[in-house]
């Protein structure tokens, strides 16, 4: 008989988070200087479902970026070793905590700016 794989639900910020990560990961940051393209009003037809969703993303990310930038030096290193594979700055025996701080950190800064 083969094995069981029990898979636990996956949290909001742990959502959140990955979509982050992926946004990183593709790039994502800040821009400087002018924008790519600007503003203004597209045409009918113009404007999928999904390109509305990968704005969202962009914002979510955006803020959560803001977030982790000003997290603390030890809570930011954990958080870019756990979502962007980035080398971990602090006591290796404090990786867990330290992440789990990070975490709650993230959630309160997320809880405040409304997007929770």
């Amino acid at each position: 008989m083969g094995k069981i794989e029990i898979v636990e639900p996956i949290s909001r910020l742990e959502v959140i988070l990955l979509t982050w990560a992926d946004w990183m990961k593709r790039g994502g940051s800040v821009a400087r200087g002018y924008p790519g393209k600007a503003c203004g009003f597209a045409e009918l037809g113009a404007t999928s479902i999904e390109d509305m969703e990968d704005t969202g993303d962009v914002w979510l990310a955006q803020a959560v970026d803001a977030i982790i930038r000003g997290l603390p030096e030890e809570e930011r290193s954990a958080i870019h070793h756990q979502y962007l594979d980035a080398r971990y700055r602090g006591l290796v025996v404090f990786y867990a905590a330290t992440l789990r701080r990070a975490k709650g950190m993230i959630q309160a800064g997320i809880e405040r700016k409304g997007i929770w």
